[in-house]
């Protein structure tokens, strides 16, 4: 299977407001279900081992094991069932970040034991794979890291208003970290994945009397543990699916016939109503399926929802009908490598299910008014469009209905359980 590096949206339905003229729309904020720079479709039960301190030996030398200490954090990133992401609000069933079985430590720990292999340093690939064999693994993740320390003093000067010059200090300390993880495949001994990422932190302090001291920036431990913090999560996100959170736009419908329905459908987007937002895109969408723009965003709530066959389809419908628009070519591509990342994780053992959404029809679209007021008020609905006519409802304020047709004073609307009545046009608005 080729390589994956493209990302599908599965979550949290969060609209923001228009920030700038130049966009279509708001933008939905998901969050992103990511597929790993690299995949690896036969490995399933994976060892990792402790990385090669290759730091500066007096931190080494002090008993600061950040091989360890590295181990631990990369365990723990590719352990997490929703890394990155909130579970509470994802859509599709399935799409988890743990996609491996990894080797406990004490399991480990006691091969390493009975080979005499406590330390890392002694352990070469030839020697991992033989551990892996033990073990029973598909694959080894080993490697080494190594960091950086710069201290430098500077000096500036700043004009008082007295138009005297001050003297400022500032000590300025930065760890530059790298890790070089690769993965070995057991059964062959190759080096099936490699990854070198790089962190740099500095925190800086300033004094008006003299250099500061050491000890008003962070340690360098402190630093240097929260580079590895970091490109842990980075070795983690380049073999396994992590979550991250993005902007999208939403496009404008321009046929002026949706156009109030569109604005629809982007409140309840706003609003998270997602089933309410979909009926009136696929609503419009059926009335004119040669419209780019909804095709366009209907593809992004299949896409969110986990239907990357659909999204496929819409997002090629829109770029074949306004292929100068690169979003939509864009679009489509990421749907389809979205199908073979579902393809490999489906191979992995993760059943992903895509979102039902409830079905509406082309009656969403009907124009609607809201009755005045609040929902503790009682609007008169009347048998005929007279004052005075027999009332057939009492309807709540600060609702929606339907209209199924139009007077000069009155408004006929559709009441529950198929009924209509007329309602004055004092007491609502049209929506």
């Amino acid at each position: 299977m080729k390589q994956l590096i493209r990302r599908f949206i599965v979550l949290l339905f969060v609209l923001t407001p228009v920030l700038s003229k130049a966009q279509f729309g708001p933008q939905l904020k998901t969050y992103v279900y990511t597929a790993p720079e690299k995949t690896f479709p036969d490995i399933y039960r994976v060892a990792v081992l402790n990385f090669k301190n290759l730091g500066p030996y007096f931190y080494k030398d002090a008993g600061v094991d950040f091989g360890t200490r590295m181990v631990d954090f990369l365990t723990d990133n590719l352990l997490q069932e929703y890394r990155g992401g909130e579970p509470d609000k994802i859509y599709i069933q399935g799409a988890v970040t743990n996609i491996y079985k990894l080797i406990e430590r004490e399991q480990l720990n006691t091969v390493m034991r009975e080979q005499n292999l406590q330390s890392s340093d002694r352990i070469d690939d030839q020697t991992a794979v033989s551990i892996g064999k033990i073990l029973g693994v598909d694959a080894i993740i080993m490697g080494s890291l190594s960091f950086d320390v710069k201290d430098e003093r500077t000096t500036y000067q700043t004009k008082e208003k007295d138009g005297s010059k001050k003297t400022h200090y500032k000590l300025a300390r930065q760890v530059t970290s790298e890790a070089r993880m690769k993965i070995i495949k057991v059964e062959t001994a190759e080096i099936i994945g490699s990854f070198t990422p790089k962190q740099a932190l500095e925190d800086v302090a300033y004094s008006d009397k003299g250099y500061p001291s050491h000890s008003a920036v962070q340690t360098v431990n402190q630093m240097a543990d929260d580079c590895f913090r970091f490109l842990a999560s980075e070795c983690a996100n380049y073999c396994s699916p992590y979550y991250r959170y993005e902007s999208f736009d939403i496009e404008r419908v321009r046929v002026k016939e949706f156009k109030d329905r569109a604005k629809d459908a982007e409140d309840y987007m706003k609003k998270g109503e997602i089933d309410r937002a979909y009926k009136l895109y696929k609503a419009m969408y059926d009335e004119d399926s040669y419209n780019p723009e909804l095709a366009y965003n209907l593809g992004i709530l299949y896409e969110a929802t986990g239907d990357f066959e659909q999204a496929y389809s819409l997002y090629g419908v829109a770029y074949q009908l306004d292929e100068d628009k690169n979003k939509y070519h864009k679009a489509y591509q990421q749907a389809e490598s979205e199908l073979a990342l579902v393809s490999y994780l489906n191979e992995m053992g993760l059943d992903i299910k895509k979102y039902e959404f409830r079905e509406g029809g082309a009656s969403v679209l009907a124009d609607k008014i809201k009755t005045k007021g609040n929902r503790n008020d009682r609007i008169p609905v009347r048998i005929k469009p007279v004052n005075g006519e027999q009332i057939v409802a009492r309807v709540p304020g600060d609702l929606e209905f339907k209209i199924k047709n139009r007077l000069k004073d009155w408004y006929e609307i559709e009441l529950l359980g198929g009924k209509s009545g007329f309602v004055h046009k004092s007491d609502v608005r049209e929506e």
